[in-house]
This record gives C-alpha cells, sequence and structure tokens, in this order.
C-alpha cells in the first residue's frame, strides 16, 4: 500500500488523472444537462398540440396546454 502513495507522490500528473477520473464516473450522467432543458422537451410535446388542427376545430382548445 505505500508503493502506491510513493508512486503518486513520484508521479502528481497520475494523482491528478486518478482524481479527474473518479470525479467523472459520478458526474457524467449529468454531462451536458442544463437547467432549462426539461423546459424545451415539454414545449416540444405542446407544439403538436398547439398547431393541430383537429385541436383547433373540436371547440375544447385550452391555449394553455
Amino acid at each position: 500500500m505505500n508503493s502506491v502513495f510513493k508512486r503518486f507522490a513520484e508521479k502528481p500528473i497520475l494523482f491528478l488523472l486518478v482524481i479527474n477520473i473518479l470525479v467523472g464516473l459520478f458526474i457524467f450522467r449529468d454531462y451536458g444537462f442544463s437547467w432549462d432543458e426539461p423546459l424545451f422537451y415539454d414545449y416540444g410535446d405542446a407544439l403538436g398540440y398547439a398547431y393541430s388542427p383537429q385541436a383547433w376545430l373540436s371547440g375544447n382548445f385550452n391555449i394553455n396546454n
């Protein structure tokens, strides 16, 4: 076990690389996900209803949907 610490002390770039890999393993699922992205998905889902002539002519068109 002592040899592992000695190796990291001799090569600090190896230590930084290991730390970055460990941090990356915990955050890779959220990479590129912005705080407003779910709003874009909701907007995309609403477009089908908003531009549907069937919904316009049904008499029950709700602008809030």
